[in-house]
């Protein structure tokens, strides 16, 4: 085991693996009062130190003492306050961010939502339109020319683009200019068989629109279609005719119930955006309008009047013997025919007609249809597709958004609300409902799709741009709000209370302590002026005297104990260190003690490294050597200081040599005691000279420390050294050859690696027989001529003390082993005395296989339960009496086994000695 140096304090290793750093310390842990009387034989223990004066002082001023007690109760009570408060309005705060944070969340949801879904159903349109050019390009004839085109396979278009957009109906509207008026109204009666395949599809595939379509015959069809574009004012159907362009209803579906709305006029309530939107070549948002109030999906105005008939060419002739303009009071006369059985309601039918679809607001998109004729690129027809606005959100709604309020307006003065709930969106009415109080966290997006990405379509932002304003609610907020706040802010009154009622709990038995504390004052006062230096302990009292005056009472106690001492506040003032220039550390650890240890009871151990240590604190003491320290096996010592010693360096050569011997001899000494092999442990010497920096580093357990490069040169000459062999440094050589004693010393062969230092050259200090003093009639020689000479004698030094050494260690080790196996047998006898260990039954398991179970053991061999009569006779083995015979059998078993082992450095003799001594010590336990 190596004890080491570092900046961080002390470490202990197997190697060289200490710290770099150049600055070192180690703890005075223990001094005894004689080394204190050596270090200053005018040192000695006062009657009553000025420790003791000050506590007596602070003891009468228990007035203050109180005081200071009833503020901190005080403190604690407004601290726990403060803290609870400021706790519950964190947490809120906490709740409050987190209910923000997922409100913007689901707003930017709400927007990526209705932005995909705009584009999903532009996408669906877009698919149409090209359909529907694509179609008219291969019809190009003198007579299949727009406005004069029917698409085919109609139904299954409409069809599959509703269902794609999420749509209600789709109408295909051609443009139709005032020249070509009166054709078209010719090709829009004779060309009416599409709403027969319309029929057809409707029957077969009822589930395949979301609103129910009609349900007529063949032949009502041909006379429900009007021969006029027209359209509805004041509830009444009037032919259009004078306007630039017009956009009838053409192909439609589904196919709409009750009269065919075919060549209704779409284009009268937005012209405007209709006309920029065929300039521009764009799609247009139209109005928003309430499903509820307008006719089945289409977004028209009802016929509010009752007609005697109901095909449009009687429609046209009661209207023509009408001299009045549309709306009269004549005109709604018309309606006194309805006592007639077939006739039916017109808005009876169309409330009948409704259903869970056709309410809410909805949305007309205007897609516009292009020109087939290569080069021209105009726009000839409109794609009409009516979606409610709850289908913008529905499909993708973010997760968990019960409360949100979406509130959707336009340039057109138009306005309506929709609530979220977890499944479903509910239209809440007509303007802005949103809650007031969340107006400051409103999010706001406009409506602006991107257009299509196949034709290149854009979208009109010129016609009523919608904007899109997203709110939280108090359904939302109360999702966020929790018992938390409350319940943490009540755990920290709780703490702050329980830490309240223990302090008054301490203070009453610190009060009581006092009294014990004040009574013992002076005998500990005594005993810490023991631990240190005069020099040392003068400046700690002076230090202390001065800070009396300056130091406010901090406490209700003073403790004093043997492991400090600073007295509240004898770390305050100039440091306590001195810088001594003059002097050598010594570092020495014992060889092999970490193998011989581990084999050993504690009891052992420790008499080893008393009986050991004593006798070195004996020879510091007679030599005046600073002990500074113990750690584990190592001891630690220095020259110089705290008096100044012109010979430090010859003092701890002396003082090593001495030691080393003495720890020979107590090795020899122990054997019987303690094993045989206890002899064969060695001593590591390592020495440096240097300057060091010793003081008090005042805390908690202060101790007398050292810290220099110094102390950490001297651990590694002892980690790089050999067994029983003093190693020094150049440092320290070059001293003792100026102090004429260089015939003391041996130059160590090669360079050695040290860690921080490099390469470096080392020197043996030679035994006491070798290095005998020559007298002062010897003609002197140059150290390097004494040095030189000695170091050809010791490779075969070395050498024989090695095969020695190897000699010595094989018999004890074969003495040990037959002592424990002698043991051994005594105990085997005295089971057999007492009839106490395995049967016969229970050895059966060993034949089983014919094998030795080792691991298995216990498996195999149940291990034997206590017996109180072989625990009473125990501690008899000894008494039990072996034959010479025995004996000398086994001495010449143990010695053929070990004459049977190689030089091998991971199993040997002694590896197989040890093996053998830690299972007997680990039985033993068991």
């Amino acid at each position: 085991m190596t004890a080491t140096a570092s900046d961080d304090g002390l470490s202990i290793d197997n190697g060289l693996s200490d710290d770099d750093s150049t600055t070192s310390h180690y703890y005075q842990s223990s001094k005894s009062a004689d080394e204190a009387r050596l270090s200053n034989p005018n040192s000695g223990v006062s009657g009553e130190s000025s420790d003791a004066r000050e506590t007596t002082k602070m003891l009468q001023k228990d007035w203050k003492i109180r005081m200071f007690r009833y503020v901190t109760i005080a403190l604690l009570v407004a601290t726990a306050v403060a803290i609870s408060v400021a706790f519950y309005a964190g947490l809120r705060n906490t709740e409050q961010r987190d209910f923000e944070h997922s409100f913007e969340f689901q707003a930017s949801q709400i927007e990526r939502a209705m932005d995909g879904e705009m584009n999903s159903k532009l996408r669906a349109l877009d698919s149409m339109s090209v359909s529907a050019t694509s179609f008219s390009r291969k019809s190009i004839t003198p007579n299949k020319t727009w406005p004069y085109i029917t698409l085919p396979h109609f139904p299954h278009l409409a069809a599959g683009a509703l269902n794609i957009g999420r749509g209600l109906s789709i109408v295909v509207a051609p443009i139709i200019h005032r020249e070509n008026l009166v054709e078209w109204q010719d090709y829009s009666v004779q060309a009416n068989g599409w709403m027969t395949t319309s029929l057809e599809f409707q029957t077969a595939h009822p589930k395949a629109f979301i609103v129910e379509g009609a349900a007529m015959s063949e032949e009502e069809i041909k006379r429900n279609t009007s021969e006029f574009i027209f359209e509805v004012i004041d509830g009444l159907p009037t032919k259009v005719e004078d306007r630039d362009f017009m956009l009838p209803i053409w192909q439609v579906g589904p196919l709409p119930t009750g009269l065919p709305w075919v060549n209704y006029d779409i284009s009268g309530r937005e012209s405007t955006a209709f006309a920029a939107a065929i300039e521009t070549q764009s799609c247009v948002l139209g109005d928003t309008f309430d499903l509820s109030e307008s006719l089945l999906a289409y977004g028209l105005v009802a016929i509010e009047e009752e007609y005697p008939q109901l095909e449009w060419p009687d429609i046209w002739n009661t209207k023509a013997q009408d001299d009045s303009p549309p709306g009269n009071e004549r005109g709604r006369l018309l309606k006194s025919g309805s006592d007639s059985g077939s006739i039916d309601d017109l808005a009876s039918r169309h409330s009948a007609n409704k259903h869970g679809a056709l309410e809410g607001p909805a949305l007309i998109l205007q897609y516009p249809i292009l020109s087939p004729v290569p080069g021209n690129g105009s726009v000839v027809a409109f794609l009409s597709m009516v979606t409610r606005w709850d289908s913008f959100i529905l499909p993708n709604m973010p997760p968990d958004p019960e409360g949100l309020i979406i509130v959707i307006s336009n340039t057109c003065e138009q306005q309506f609300t929709f609530a979220l709930t977890d499944n479903d969106v509910i239209y809440l009415g007509d303007g802005d409902l949103h809650e007031s109080e969340y107006e400051s966290l409103e999010k706001e997006f406009y409506f602006t799709p991107r257009g299509s990405p196949i034709s290149g379509i854009t979208m009109s932002q010129t016609h009523c741009p919608y904007k899109v304003s997203v709110y939280p609610s108090a359904t939302m907020r109360d999702k966020f709000d929790t018992e938390e706040p409350a319940v943490f802010a009540a755990g920290v009154a709780g703490i702050f209370l329980f830490t309240l009622v223990v302090f008054l709990i301490y203070d009453v038995l610190v009060e009581r302590r006092q009294r014990f504390l004040a009574a013992t004052a002076s005998k500990s006062s005594a005993i810490v002026t023991a631990l240190f230096p005069q020099i040392v302990r003068d400046r700690m009292f002076e230090t202390e005297e001065k800070n009396t005056k300056q130091r406010s009472v901090k406490s209700s106690t003073v403790e004093y104990s043997m492991d400090s001492v600073r007295l509240h506040g004898a770390s305050e003032g100039a440091p306590i260190a001195n810088l001594f220039t003059n002097t050598t550390v010594m570092f020495a650890d014992i060889s092999g003690f970490t193998a011989w240890s581990s084999s050993r009871e504690p009891v052992d151990v420790f008499t080893l490294l008393e009986t050991l240590y004593s006798a070195f604190d004996k020879i510091a003491r007679e030599m005046h050597v600073f002990k500074v320290e113990t750690i584990g096996d190592c001891y630690v010592a220095v020259t110089g200081l705290p008096n100044p010693q012109d010979d430090h360096h010859l003092r701890m050569v002396r003082f090593a040599r001495r030691a080393l011997d003495k720890m020979i001899v107590r090795m020899k000494e122990m054997e019987a005691a303690l094993g045989p092999d206890t002899g064969n442990l060695g001593f590591k010497i390592g020495i440096h000279s240097g300057p060091v920096t010793g003081g008090v580093l005042r805390g908690v357990k202060s101790r007398y420390q050292l810290f220099g490069d110094t102390v950490n040169m001297a651990s590694r000459m002892e980690s790089t050294g050999h067994r029983n062999q003093i190693q020094i440094s150049q440092a320290t050589a070059s001293l003792i050859v100026a102090s004429d004693k260089g015939h003391w010393l041996r130059k160590r062969e090669g360079l050695v690696q040290v860690k921080g230092k490099g390469a470096v050259q080392t020197f043996w200090v030679k035994s006491k027989s070798s290095s005998t003093e020559r007298s002062d009639s010897e003609p002197p020689r140059s150290s390097k001529a004494l040095i030189d000479e000695s170091a050809r004698s010791q490779a075969v030094d070395n050498k024989a003390q090695e095969t020695t050494e190897e000699k010595e260690k094989d018999n004890s080790l074969t003495v040990r082993q037959v002592e424990l196996l002698t043991s051994l047998l005594k105990r085997i006898v005295l089971h057999r005395k007492l009839n106490i260990g395995l049967n016969k039954k229970d050895l059966e398991a060993l034949d089983s296989n014919n094998v030795l179970p080792r691991d298995q053991i216990a498996d195999k061999i149940p291990m034997p339960e206590f017996d109180s009569k072989m625990a009473k006779h125990s501690m008899d083995a000894d008494s039990v009496e072996l034959s010479s015979e025995v004996v000398s059998q086994l001495k010449d078993l143990v010695a053929t086994i070990a004459s049977m082992y190689k030089d091998n450095s991971f199993h040997n003799f002694e590896h197989a000695c040890h093996v053998t001594t830690s299972a007997n010590k680990l039985l033993n336990g068991i």
